[in-house]
């Protein structure tokens, strides 16, 4: 989260109305200042700067270094291990965990499983940073392993969804294909914010806190609470 951004305002929403990442099991938020109870990982400039130039072009930043900080932490803390999966969410992605829950059980996904949700189809890489999700066993191998991705793969003008992608492929963790879990804007469009109806995990980008409240309550729908546990985390666009 940026502090100094509507992302601050968007998971204030959120938190107040325990929404979004505060339904799940476990939350953490990182963000660039201790503001809102967050793990502060320091700056969010890049020392690369520009645009994502990896495969996708979904013009995100180039955030990768951050996101080596954030998950370190994660790392270091073992906090994870107690879910079966981790999420990430971007701030301006509306997320409706109840319906994730359904999603896996409806698929018949075991929470012992190692893979991750590929979440836009048609393109070389299509792990979407708006919503990532990886099994806890999947998570575990890929944190354990980034300095050796950081050493064989050419990650300097990747963005962060991208480099986890190509890291757990090059690990040997397995793609499951979850085409019907979200609505990007991004995943064959132009940065437009989808229609909000009923029956997807995530929708984005929302970029206000009315937009992004509007969203969640025309997509809020009953879902059956399956026993899945888990931990959500916000990052950055």
């Amino acid at each position: 989260m940026r502090a100094d951004s509507y992302e601050h305002d968007i998971l204030e929403a959120q938190r107040g109305q325990m929404v979004g990442i505060f339904e799940c099991d476990g939350q953490m938020v990182f963000s660039d200042s201790f503001d809102f109870d967050a793990e502060s990982i320091g700056s969010l400039s890049s020392p690369f700067g520009g645009q994502n130039a990896g495969d996708n072009k979904t013009k995100s930043w180039v955030n990768t270094d951050n996101f080596f900080r954030a998950w370190e932490r994660l790392r270091s803390s073992n906090s994870f291990e107690g879910y079966d999966f981790v999420v990430k969410v971007d701030p301006d992605t509306v997320f409706i965990p109840q319906a994730l829950r359904h999603y896996i059980a409806q698929h018949g996904i075991p929470a012992d499983a190692s893979l991750y949700f590929d979440n836009c189809p048609g393109v070389w890489n299509g792990f979407y940073g708006s919503i990532e999700v990886i099994s806890k066993d999947a998570f575990g191998v890929f944190v354990q392993n980034i300095d050796q991705c950081k050493q064989t793969l050419q990650w300097q003008s990747w963005g962060e969804d991208l480099f986890a992608q190509k890291c757990m492929n090059s690990l040997g963790i397995m793609k499951q294909e979850a085409y019907d879990l979200a609505k990007d804007g991004n995943c064959h469009g132009h940065g437009m914010a989808p229609a909000c109806s009923p029956g997807m995990a995530a929708y984005h980008p929302f970029k206000s806190v009315v937009e992004w409240q509007d969203c969640r309550g025309r997509a809020t729908n009953t879902f059956a609470t399956a026993g899945t546990n888990m931990q959500a985390t916000a990052g950055w666009q």
